[in-house]
């Protein structure tokens, strides 16, 4: 009778930073390197795909902004309005005086912030509140152009 010495050897194991071969260590290694992959990718999306404010924090800002309006009251000095209203998200500026935009709206399916989505908050030269408004900017931007 033969006898085989694979069949008496044990099976080899494998230890820790030895090398796998075989179809099984192979399959394990790509399995471990697309696993790193899909890991490394989805920690750096947000390094190409930067995440904007989710729709809660939007509302929530919109509401704010909303309830501060209220308190508002044409003559206050630009200090005073920022204790109100907090930052504003836009700031333009012009040779009259500035224009503070805050978001008190938000249309469905844009991507993009439109201008109707923003409340100007309307100052001269010297940071008085003059009106907030899109009605409020216009005629600022109409009396300037009539002084010229």
């Amino acid at each position: 009778m033969l006898h085989s010495r694979r069949a008496a050897q044990p099976p080899r194991q494998h230890r820790p930073g030895q090398a796998m071969s075989g179809p099984s260590g192979v399959r394990r290694g790509l399995t471990v390197l697309v696993l790193c992959a899909i890991v490394l990718c989805a920690g750096c999306s947000g390094l190409f795909l930067p995440s904007g404010p989710g729709d809660r924090e939007i509302q929530a800002l919109i509401d704010r902004n909303t309830r501060n309006l209220r308190r508002l009251q044409v003559g206050l000095f630009q200090e005073y309005v920022s204790k109100i209203m907090g930052r504003p998200q836009r700031v333009e500026v012009y040779p009259w005086g500035t224009a503070w935009l805050y978001r008190t709206a938000k249309r469905t399916g844009t991507q993009r912030v439109a201008e109707p989505e923003f409340t100007p908050l309307v100052f001269d030269r010297t940071g008085l509140l003059v009106g907030w408004g899109a009605d409020a900017l216009s005629e600022q931007v109409k009396r300037d152009e009539q002084r010229k």
